[in-house]
């Protein structure tokens, strides 16, 4: 496993790519973007995970919600690579599988998520 946090967004998807587990290296690439917000962070276009990891079509939309989220959030130039269709899934996904509480999830989700038919909690990008 790689030592140091993944600084963008390409360097997180390479790493998973590579075995890495995806929520440790994308909990990383969080805290490290928190401590030093760049837009260099979401600039480029991650490698796509589909068809390398199980739920790589998931993992690759859930980066293009995070990056919008993040632009918006920090006012950076919004990375055009987010709106390509293979960045958005064609049926929902509830980050939590429980069916008590995707209501929950549907209110919540950042607009960025639920665009993409992801369905996340409001505080999902949130680091410990």
């Amino acid at each position: 496993m790689t030592t140091l946090r993944p600084k963008t967004m390409a360097e997180l998807s390479l790493r998973v790519t590579n075995h890495d587990p995806f929520w440790a290296e994308f909990k990383d690439f969080l805290h490290q973007l928190n401590a030093h917000p760049t837009p260099e962070a979401v600039r480029q276009a991650p490698p796509p995970l589909a068809g390398k990891i199980p739920e790589g079509d998931r993992m690759d939309a859930y980066l293009a919600a995070t990056a919008l989220y993040l632009a918006r959030r920090h006012a950076w130039d919004i990375p055009p690579w987010v709106y390509a269709d293979n960045r958005t899934l064609h049926h929902p996904w509830f980050l939590h599988p429980a069916p008590r509480i995707r209501n929950l999830l549907i209110m919540e989700s950042p607009p960025e998520f639920r665009e993409r038919n992801i369905f996340v909690s409001e505080n999902a990008l949130e680091t410990a």
